[in-house]
């Protein structure tokens, strides 16, 4: 089992992060002088992330999925 490598669960980790990162983008973000900190709360005020399809093959309800794929709208 420990060698295992399910795609679902990759994906659904990634979405995870997405969230994450949309919700709390400070603690992704890095400083480098010329961003303030007023941009960043602002960012983190006005950003939203959307995950459109998630995608198996093969698509079966009894079959560990080969790979997976997401789909993010273009105005994310």
């Amino acid at each position: 089992m420990s060698m295992r490598q399910d795609p679902m669960v990759a994906a659904a980790e990634q979405i995870v992060l997405l969230e994450s990162l949309c919700k709390h983008p400070e603690e992704y973000l890095s400083y480098d002088g010329r961003c303030s900190d007023s941009s960043i709360k602002s960012l983190s005020s006005s950003l939203v992330c959307t995950v459109g399809e998630i995608s198996t093959w093969p698509s079966a309800s009894n079959v560990i999925p080969g790979q997976a794929s997401d789909e993010f709208p273009k105005s994310c």
